[in-house]
C-alpha cells in the first residue's frame, strides 16, 4: 500500500525546538496513523487514486490526507 507521508514532512512542519531526528521511528508512526486513516475511511485510497488519475494536478485529498497524518504524529511525538 502506498504511504502518502514521508518523515521529512512530519519534521519540515515542526514547530520549535525538539523535533525528532530518527526517522525509522517517525516511519513506523506514520504506518500506523495511515493504517488508523484507512480503517476509518476505507475507501480513502480509491478516492485518492480516482482525483489523482483523472487530474495528477489535483491533489487535495492526499495533500489532506498528509496533513491529518501529520498532525497525528506530531502530536505523539509532543506528548508521549
Amino acid at each position: 500500500m502506498a504511504s502518502w507521508t514521508t518523515p521529512s514532512n512530519v519534521i519540515d512542519a515542526w514547530i520549535g525546538e525538539g523535533v525528532p531526528d530518527d526517522t525509522a521511528q517517525v516511519q513506523v508512526w506514520i504506518d500506523m496513523a495511515e493504517r488508523e486513516i484507512r480503517f476509518r475511511v476505507p475507501d480513502i485510497q480509491g478516492r485518492i487514486d480516482a482525483e489523482t488519475l483523472f487530474d495528477p494536478a489535483v491533489t487535495d485529498l492526499i495533500d489532506t490526507a498528509r496533513d491529518v497524518v501529520v498532525a497525528m504524529v506530531t502530536r505523539v511525538f509532543r506528548n508521549p
